[in-house]
């Protein structure tokens, strides 16, 4: 086996199972388009002489036809291949279409992308019922019952006038405006929602920030935060 352009490619390592695979399965086409029969196979052997009764036989097990198939491959590979070149986007099989006369050879072109040699990692969303096996930790918890109590008293003094306005607020509390406003958020939240996350049973994940900035009616809250607002 040949692999061409190494120094230009990125084709070091080959997958041996992948890549035998196909040049056997190209091969035996190749073949069996010369000859329907398939290689090798003698159809005198196979007849049933005539007034003999056919009994049928058991099917064979999995690990017999699993080592019937890799000796048929190996043998058709000892037969008729030749070599393999591994190009970019191809594999370039010379094989002998006679086994006994090794001079006459011919050469497939099998189109072939070596697969990937990394596994390609993504973050992947947990499970409900993952998540909900997973209770919000105890510093967590503690940040957003102390932000939706600094939301509600905001509100009432929003509300009473006794400050003036969300950047009066901004100013004394020496945090930006648009901070005072996503906290204030948290004042609109389902009661349900905020016992859940006083109880500690909301699940992790589910602080501040993802409490913010969500939907005022009660029900399309539980519904963004994809949890079932309990009866």
């Amino acid at each position: 086996m040949q692999s061409r352009d190494r120094g230009g490619s990125s084709i070091h390592r080959l997958p041996a199972p992948a890549l035998e695979t196909a040049v056997v399965n190209a091969l035996r086409s190749a073949l069996e388009e010369r000859d329907p029969q398939g290689p090798g196979v003698d159809a005198s052997k196979n007849a049933i002489p005539i007034g003999c009764s056919v009994t049928a036989a058991a099917p064979p097990r999995t690990s017999q036809v699993r080592s019937s198939n890799a000796s048929q491959s190996q043998a058709l590979i000892d037969a008729h291949l030749v070599r393999v070149v591994v190009l970019r986007d191809r594999l370039e099989v010379e094989y002998r279409v006679d086994p006994k006369d090794r001079s006459e050879t011919e050469t497939l072109s099998i189109p072939w992308i070596r697969p990937a040699a990394r596994v390609r990692r993504a973050l992947l969303e947990p499970s409900a019922s993952t998540t909900l096996s997973r209770p919000m930790e105890s510093d967590e918890r503690n940040r957003l019952i102390r932000s939706i109590a600094s939301a509600q008293s905001w509100l009432e003094e929003l509300v009473k006038g006794s400050i003036g306005d969300v950047a009066e607020l901004a100013a004394r509390e020496n945090r930006t405006p648009r901070s005072i406003r996503m906290t204030l958020s948290l004042a609109f939240l389902d009661p349900a929602l905020i016992d859940a996350a006083c109880a500690g049973t909301l699940p992790r994940g589910h602080g501040v920030t993802r409490l913010m900035d969500l939907p005022a009616h009660f029900a399309d809250q539980w519904r963004v935060l994809g949890l079932a607002r309990p009866a």
